[in-house]
């Protein structure tokens, strides 16, 4: 019934005359919003950061580069920002599961119906460009609607005949990256090579080991794309992309205990020398784009598949490594070869014996789809209407085939292999259609967006007796913009939120979302102030491996009713301008303030009492910097951070505690001329590591501590 409404809709918009500027478009440009001055019309929540803003200091992660996006959580982990942690407006944050991600448009978790959690995530060092979708706006891309979407864009195919870049870096641990691509443009064909390469010796030392703690990262990319003349009556383009991202890294899920972490919050326990992550990625996506004059179709096919092995400590003897930090850090759980909270610290140290399990969770995933989107403007009676409708068929899974290696550990640390036994094969598959309609109605200084939404999923698992989940939601929303004069707007917004579920017997995750807010922008000052309230009907819990919870990864629980509300604001001033030098500052802060409505207990939210906040999402959070710019082509930059401190578990019991913290980044640059650029970044300039800003699953972990990288930076 739906289908055949969109149907309708796109009928009546192909029968409407309008008239539309043709242009060169790439598929490595696909927005979904469209650029600054687009986010600065929103009827909604946006932020763009293009590429002129990523280069300030070049980050290479994804959790620093968000730390500016107001009502963003990005919660670090590894040092890296290799497996971020990033929630919208109080969405669960563990592997970004509650956001919509995607690269160029095109959704990009190895699963994003069937195992959410985002276990690969696209090379921040070679993204042009980042879009953060709040609000009712992000209504048209899911399937995760509440918080809202992310969107990386990759390196466009250069429009000049012949060009590129390369950008060499050298750092602390040994660190290199090199970022090459090279590409160009005719009147008909347009094509780019790209090559990214990252690595470092890593800055964790390994009890008794000299292993390296860092990791090895490569992509590659290939875009092609062949148009007609860009004054042709019925305008056609074709793009094909692909890619291939392999990474080699010695991460590990396993902290410190709290005392550990006070003495050396750099050390690692030598049980977890064998951790180890090996995954690669597979992607092409082919696109084509049909621009009349009247209206503009543009199509992508896609396929994906991602594979990974993370090996990694999992037991103590017949404890979870949870269970064996509780008792190396209080005495509790300390059951079977634990025996103490003495003899679990003498373990981790290495100098007990005892039984440990290294687990190999080999998964491979594949995702696939095809998506169409309609864009028309059009009049009736009078009213201007911008219509887009779009449409997605999508099929993804994930097969486990996992193994858990037995090792014995002696009173030296050394470790000796025992045996290896294998789980049952598991696949579980999804297929989802969806559909949305949205419409700009401009009225005078009023723009409203009306938009409907509708998932239509199954989820089936193969390997044991769960039966196939199958769920059709139906979700509105509405936005409007007014501008009471050229400079200050008001937004408001209401919009249903979804995510899916995947397990038999959890509910799928609902909230009603508003929020309302002012826009102002004034040659040299710019600022936007926005209120955010999600009331929702059903918290869904994802358990994965690293939530560190009691429960079977993949396995989904209801959390009830929760209440988030929030406010988020930014601000950007010239404070200098026009003298040969100028002083940019930005700010933004984000005010969160969460509750659990119910309690109860389980393996995966613990033990929830009624007004406890929703764990790892703080209170509070700020980012400022402050930039100077001279004629002589000297640019520096200077930001802080600063995180308030927040609980892993709801309880928020003595050792689920997390600190506040800040980092200081600063960022040096000059250009030589108009191609060449070197630099300076020192990141956490304080070398700030004393504040355990991570405890899940096992263990405190801190900051990266401070690292130098010089670089140069040239194009042709």
């Amino acid at each position: 019934m739906q289908l055949s409404k969109v149907a309708l809709a796109v009928a009546l918009a192909v029968g409407v005359s309008s008239v539309q500027a043709k242009e060169a478009v790439e598929l490595g440009a696909t927005e979904i919003i469209g650029g600054k001055a687009k986010a600065a019309e929103l009827p909604g929540s946006g932020t763009v950061l293009d590429e002129q803003e990523l280069k300030r200091f070049r980050y290479t992660d994804i959790n620093r580069v968000l730390a500016e996006v107001p009502g963003v959580y990005a919660r670090s982990e590894d040092g890296y920002g290799l497996r971020p942690n990033i929630g919208i407006r109080g969405g669960a944050g563990e592997r970004s599961q509650r956001v919509t991600l995607m690269e160029d448009g095109i959704l990009i978790a190895p699963a994003p119906y069937a195992a959410p959690a985002a276990y690969y995530f696209p090379t921040t060092g070679r993204i042009a460009g980042v879009e953060v979708l709040k609000g009712p706006a992000a209504i048209a891309n899911g399937p995760y609607t509440i918080g809202g979407a992310i969107n990386l864009l990759s390196t466009p195919i250069p429009s000049q005949p012949f060009g590129g870049r390369i950008v060499q870096e050298l750092g602390s641990d040994n660190l290199y990256r090199t970022h090459l691509n090279v590409g160009g443009s005719s009147e008909n064909v347009g094509w780019l090579v790209e090559g990214h390469t990252h690595a470092t010796d890593g800055f964790a030392e390994i009890d008794r080991a000299s292993d390296r703690t860092g990791f090895d990262k490569d992509d590659l990319m290939l875009k092609l794309r062949v148009n007609s003349d860009l004054g042709a009556d019925i305008y056609q383009q074709l793009d094909l992309k692909l890619q291939y991202a392999q990474e080699d890294s010695d991460q590990t899920y396993v902290g410190l205990t709290d005392r550990d972490f006070k003495r050396d919050s750099e050390r690692r326990y030598g049980l977890t020398k064998l951790d180890n992550m090996r995954n690669n990625f597979k992607g092409v996506t082919l696109g084509h784009l049909i621009d009349t004059g009247d209206f503009r179709v543009s199509t992508q096919v896609y396929y994906h598949e991602f594979q990974r092995n993370w090996y990694k400590v999992d037991r103590i003897g017949n404890q979870s490594i949870g269970n064996a930090f509780n008792c190396a850090n209080f005495g509790g759980n300390c059951g079977g070869q634990l025996a103490s909270q003495a003899n679990a610290q003498a373990i981790l140290d290495g100098t007990a014996a005892a039984r440990v399990d290294v687990k190999g969770n080999n998964r491979r995933y594949r995702s696939q789809g095809i998506q169409s989107k309609l864009n028309k403007d059009l009049q009736l009676a009078g009213i201007e209407h911008g219509l887009e409708l779009g449409v997605r068929y999508h099929e993804d899974q994930e097969t486990r085939d996992q193994y858990s290696d037995q090792f014995q550990q002696a009173a030296t640390g050394d470790l000796a292999f025992v045996s290896r036994t294998f789980e049952a094969v598991r696949t579980q598959r999804a297929k989802a259609v969806s559909h949305y309609i949205t419409d700009s109605i401009k009225l005078g200084d009023l723009t409203l967006t009306p938009g409907m939404r509708v998932e239509d999923y199954k989820v089936g698992r193969r390997g044991d007796n769960v039966r196939d989940q199958h769920d059709r939601e139906t979700l509105f929303g509405l936005g409007g913009l007014y501008k009471i004069n050229q400079q200050l707007s008001v937004l408001a917004g209401v919009h249903e939120g979804f995510t899916p579920t995947a397990t038999l017997g959890a509910d799928a995750e609902k909230a009603l979302n508003y929020e309302l807010g002012l826009r102002y922008a004034d040659g040299r000052l710019g600022a936007e102030l926005v209120a955010f309230y999600s009331d929702y009907e059903n918290l869904l819990g994802t358990c994965t491996a690293s939530t560190g919870s009691n429960c079977n990864p993949g396995d989904q629980f209801n959390g009830g009713e929760v209440r988030v509300r929030g406010l988020e604001s930014k601000l950007n001033y010239e404070l200098i301008q026009g003298a040969g030098y100028s002083l940019p500052l930005a700010v933004s802060y984000t005010w969160t303030d969460s509750e659990f409505k119910t309690s109860f207990a389980d393996e995966f939210f613990g033990t929830v009492q009624r007004g406890d906040a929703l764990p790892n999402l703080p209170e509070h959070q700020a980012s400022v910097s402050l930039g100077y710019r001279n004629e002589s082509g000297l640019a520096v930059d200077l930001r802080t951070n600063w995180f308030d401190s927040t609980c892993s578990l709801a309880s928020c019991g003595a050792f689920e505690k997390l600190d506040n913290y800040y980092t200081v980044d600063l960022s040096t640059r000059y250009a030589l001329d108009a191609k060449t650029e070197v630099y300076l970044n020192l990141l956490n300039l304080t070398d700030s590591t004393d504040d355990i800003i991570a405890r899940q699953p096992a263990g405190a972990r801190g900051q990266m501590p401070r690292s130098a990288i010089v670089g140069v930076s040239y194009g042709f």
